[in-house]
């Protein structure tokens, strides 16, 4: 039995638990590079992943997942944004919503304790989907950005004059 009163407390505070965690991203040591992310879009994302955790845990696919999370993946990798911050940030993100559906639960019951034990594993099962999803996302841009030529349209950083579709 999912807790709805976990995942409505989470969404209801998706605004105060995405400030507080970019907040963290961007005083942790581990994730210095998300200094030079736009704050705004850092909220943004945070808020879309706990404001919709009940979509995203009730029973996404996996192609919903990648096609949501690998182009952030990417776009990390276009940032320069080393992978090992990318999973630290998320791990840092996961137990910032773990930590915060403790402190909201009231464990009065077997049945509460057991609804947020369920919640727990949802979440850890969520956020390993997610991780393999930016991750995937990430190598395929460091592939293309790599080897432009072997994975389909060349970027634009690597064209040079005399490319067809060269632009100054």
């Amino acid at each position: 039995m999912l807790s709805p009163h976990l995942i409505r407390q989470v969404e209801q505070h998706g605004e105060k638990l995405a400030a507080s965690l970019v907040e963290e991203l961007l005083q942790h040591p581990g994730t210095t590079s998300y200094r030079t992310i736009a704050r705004d879009e850092l909220l943004a994302h945070s808020r879309d992943l706990y404001e919709r955790l009940g979509d995203w845990l009730a029973g996404r696919s996996h192609a919903e997942i990648d096609a949501r999370f690998g182009p952030r993946g990417a776009s990390r990798f276009a940032e320069s944004v080393p992978v090992e911050e990318v999973v630290l940030a998320l791990i840092i993100s996961k137990r910032r919503l773990r930590r915060h559906t403790k402190e909201v639960s009231a464990l009065s019951n077997a049945a509460e304790i057991h609804a947020e034990m369920e919640v727990d594993q949802m979440v850890g099962a969520f956020y390993d989907k997610v991780t393999y999803a930016m991750v995937r996302g990430y190598e395929a841009a460091r592939r293309e950005a790599a080897h432009p030529q072997k994975h389909g349209t060349p970027l634009l950083g690597a064209m040079k004059p005399g490319d067809i579709g060269w632009v100054p």
